[in-house]
């Protein structure tokens, strides 16, 4: 979903995340005597590491990769990608999908559909993963001999089999 294109978009990445982060750190009071400069131990503590990584972290001498950078988020309850600067938008996605709705004849239907999307749009938007029931389920046993179709299955034609 964040593909990196450069290094010097990696270098970008990195600095914005730093500045999140330095950011996070002063909102939740983890600062030295100063009053504005970040306490390494502050995080170390919160994020369970240790003070000389926070500090090469917050001086800009360590990488601020993913990795980190998803470990923060975690540990400090942030969404994810937030020190990314957020989570990517999906309003594109989301004005298609209701262009697309509009042709759906069927009112239960639309309204099916809407609800599925909604909820992968909302746990998307959240930073959240997606609920396993919103998707559906192409291909796999059911342990129903006729299980209802998902709302999403109901949209795929079924496949046409040869004969003769």
């Amino acid at each position: 979903m964040y593909a990196r294109a450069s290094s010097r978009n990696m270098a970008t990445d990195s600095l914005t995340r730093l500045d999140l982060l330095k950011q996070v750190c002063r909102e939740r009071g983890w600062v030295q005597t100063d009053g504005s400069t970040p306490s390494p131990t502050s995080l170390g503590r919160a994020i369970n590491r240790r003070t000389n990584q926070c500090s090469d972290l917050l001086n800009g001498r360590a990488r601020f990769g993913e990795d980190i950078a998803r470990h923060i988020e975690a540990s400090l309850g942030l969404p994810r990608f937030y020190l990314d600067g957020g989570v990517p938008d999906f309003s594109n996605e989301a004005i298609t999908v209701a262009m697309m709705l509009d042709r759906v004849k069927d009112s239960t239907l639309r309204s099916r559909i809407y609800s599925t999307w909604s909820t992968i749009y909302d746990a998307l938007t959240e930073g959240r993963q997606i609920p396993t029931d919103a998707l559906p389920v192409h291909g796999a046993a059911s342990s129903a001999p006729h299980a209802a179709p998902t709302p999403m299955q109901e949209l795929v034609p079924a496949k046409k089999t040869r004969t003769g």
